[in-house]
């Protein structure tokens, strides 16, 4: 199963990262893999995302006049500083 999540922004864009969790038993042996992937989603839009019993999500804001993933740590200190 799983469930879908739509991540709607309005003033502030956001950060949306997923966390994937697998376990695969195969031919006598069992690997288990952790996969993390981190998307931007900008200020007035929408996207969706899909959580399972192996995925989760976390949501973060970003500083209002964030354009992608890569912004400076003291920009976004300022800005919960300030918010």
């Amino acid at each position: 199963m799983t469930t879908t999540i739509i991540v709607e922004t309005h003033s502030w864009p956001v950060e949306v990262t997923t966390h994937d969790d697998h376990s695969h038993v195969g031919d006598l042996v069992r690997s288990h893999g952790y996969q993390s992937t981190t998307t931007f989603v900008p200020k007035e839009s929408k996207q969706s995302f899909h959580i399972s019993d192996t995925r989760n999500i976390v949501i973060r804001e970003l500083p209002q006049d964030a354009t992608g993933l890569n912004q400076p740590v003291e920009a976004m200190n300022a800005c919960a500083i300030a918010g």
